[in-house]
């Protein structure tokens, strides 16, 4: 009886055991070198806002923490992944940086062998370069020295992991693979809402792997209905971080993008400029920045009584400089955008439209690239308003999904070239090769030692662009944890010169400005940060500590009562609160606060201690 014939398997995904030990070696090789390059970092401190979201954010150290990162409590996004992996590092490491650098390191070089995989799936040359160059790119530091970035490496393995498993449905067409692919997906939406994009790359990686043929083409078509689920997730996960930036980002911020016409005029330049910090970290841009406010008299005033010797940075010119990556680069001017303006956007749409037109010959590649690289770059583009914008209308960390796009380009055109050279050249070849990757390896550690600190980081920002008041503001705050606070106000007061507005430096001025002894002016600035920012608590709380030292307990109370308002899962304003009560004379209200401290934050000894004093006090036992 003859046997039945059965059906071919689909083609193997898996290697044979040479290549799977080439896998292995690729794969540590990439690990090796991620922990080379990033090692000045591993011992790095925080910064920015990352102690605002590890080491004194209120969620961690609140009752049902994880409750309240999911249900979005706290946060101005809504990351609850990327928070929930915040906070399981921190119950094992605590507050210490190095374990945060570690792992984002660690992820940076897992992302490198995922785009690895992925491109060697669908057959581009130069698969493994481009992990390579993805890892050592100078651009991509800021993504993986500053640990709240982590937002960004974490969503980017999830969608490498998420279009790995399409392509594995793709070719077994098992509904386990279509599920990962899913699962994965929202997995890194709920890392950072900017792998938005992955469903119209899955449509542009189908469209290049259906190749040439036009019957493939047509069966590519019939199968994209398959995605309806992908996209669904996509509005519903962009139509929520769009409402958390509005409501809670950006709040009562005033952002200085302009209408639509502005920021159609502003993408236009970002692609541009993002292209060519893709292509080199080092690139030549006319800089034309916004000219920051200076008509804040009492900023003048506050300069010419901390250092007036020390003159205020000149805000520069129009000019045509190299930008090394920084973070915070200078702003150029969007709002009342003129016929001028729209040229980098006609630019980029002309060569777009010539590579599609090119798109059936050798032109392919360059089309699937460059449309990569422009759906990757459109969440960012400030098309939509973003909190960021407050800053810079570009950022080294918006392109770290992006930059895939043209590094694949440029490894396969180096593989491809590789391939054609004869023997005698390719020493030539590799030599080149290999002499971008250093430079790059090296570029990328240098920058790396750049994030060693506030200090460092801020003092290097400022070199480059110091009319950031960010900059200004986060190395005064430097300045004055390592006790300089003359020169902390003096930078302060150059953050309200340059952003008279903004509620944080007129609050951090106010702290310096009462250390130095000029209570009256630092009151004053505590009460405008607060007019500015009604909704924030810091101004609150400084100026209820303040009233408190004045011995002015009922303002005081109304103070932390205010910031309560505002964050009211934060124990020590509780505390605070509870003390004025107490020296006030008020004991029942200073033992209720005390208790609801004591709840926020069980067998505190200073609490404790305060809530015995408060119940002795009223003749109860403690």
């Amino acid at each position: 009886m003859p046997a039945k014939q059965r059906k071919p398997n689909a083609p193997s995904t898996q290697p044979t055991a040479p290549g799977a030990r080439r896998e292995q070696l690729g794969a540590a090789a990439l690990f090796v070198l991620g922990f080379v390059v990033y090692a000045p970092a591993l011992g790095a401190g925080f910064i920015w806002d990352d102690g605002r979201a590890i080491g004194s954010n209120p969620v961690f150290a609140a009752p049902h923490a994880l409750w309240n990162i999911w249900t979005g409590q706290g946060d101005a996004d809504y990351f609850p992944l990327k928070t929930t992996v915040l906070w399981l590092l921190h119950q094992v490491f605590g507050a210490h940086p190095s374990p945060y650098h570690v792992f984002n390191v660690a992820v940076h070089a897992v992302n490198a062998v995922l785009l690895w995989r992925v491109l060697g799936r669908l057959q581009i040359p130069g698969a493994w370069l481009s992990g390579l160059v993805f890892l050592v790119h100078p651009t991509h530091v800021e993504s993986v020295a500053w640990v709240s970035e982590c937002k960004n490496t974490l969503s980017t393995g999830f969608g490498l992991l998420a279009l790995l498993a399409w392509l594995t449905f793709e070719q077994a067409r098992r509904p386990r693979h279509y599920l990962a692919a899913l699962f994965f997906f929202v997995a890194g939406l709920l890392c950072k809402t900017h792998v938005v994009i992955l469903p119209l790359v899955l449509v542009l990686t189908a469209w290049w792997r259906a190749g040439r043929d036009s019957a493939s083409q047509a069966a590519m078509l019939r199968r994209l209905p398959r995605l309806a689920p992908f996209f669904g997730v996509a509005i519903l996960f962009g139509g929520i971080t769009i409402w958390f930036q509005n409501t809670r980002a950006i709040r009562e911020y005033q952002l200085p993008a302009g209408g639509l016409a502005s920021r159609v005029a502003n993408a236009g330049k970002a692609t541009w400029w993002y292209l060519g910090k893709a292509i080199s970290p080092i690139n030549p841009w006319y800089e034309m920045p916004e000219r920051p406010v200076e008509t804040e008299p009492e900023a003048q005033a506050v300069l010419a009584g901390t250092r007036a010797a020390n003159p205020a940075p000149a805000w520069p010119r129009g000019r045509l400089v190299l930008w090394p990556p920084s973070m915070i680069y200078p702003r150029w001017r969007v709002t009342s955008p003129v016929w001028y303006d729209f040229l980098p956007l006609a630019a980029m749409a002309a060569l777009f439209t010539w590579v599609v037109r090119l798109r059936q010959g050798r032109g392919r590649g360059v089309c699937f690239a460059l449309s990569y690289f422009l759906v990757a770059l459109l969440p960012v583009l400030g098309l939509l308003k973003m909190s960021y914008m407050r800053a810079a209308w570009v950022a080294d960390h918006f392109q770290y999904l992006a930059d895939i796009g043209i590094i694949a380009l440029g490894s396969a055109g180096g593989a491809l070239l590789w391939r054609r050279v004869s023997p005698s050249h390719r020493r030539v070849v590799a030599g080149a090769g290999a002499a971008v990757i250093g430079i790059l390896a090296i570029g990328t550690a240098v920058r790396a030692a750049d994030y060693r600190s506030e200090y460092s980081l801020w003092t290097d920002t400022l070199a480059k662009n110091p009319g950031a008041w960010q900059a200004q503001t986060r190395l005064g705050a430097a300045l004055l944890e390592r006790g300089d606070v003359r020169g902390a106000a003096e930078h302060f007061a150059q953050g309200v010169r340059f952003k008279p507005d903004d509620a944080d430096s007129r609050n951090n001025l106010g702290l310096a400005l009462v250390t130095l002894g000029r209570v009256d002016e630092g009151i004053a600035q505590y009460r405008e940060s607060i007019r500015l920012q009604p909704g924030q608590f810091f101004a609150y709380a400084n100026l209820g500590d303040l009233l408190a030292k004045q011995q002015r307990y009922g303002e005081a109370a109304d103070a932390y009562q205010a910031a309560i308002r505002r964050q009211p899962q934060l124990p020590p304003l509780h505390y605070r609160l509870g003390m004025a009560f107490l020296d006030g004379g008020k004991l029942d209200e200073a033992i209720a606060s005390l208790e609801r401290a004591d709840a926020l934050a069980p067998h505190h000894p200073e609490i404790q201690a305060a809530l015995d004093r408060a119940r002795r006090a009223r003749g109860t036992p403690p």
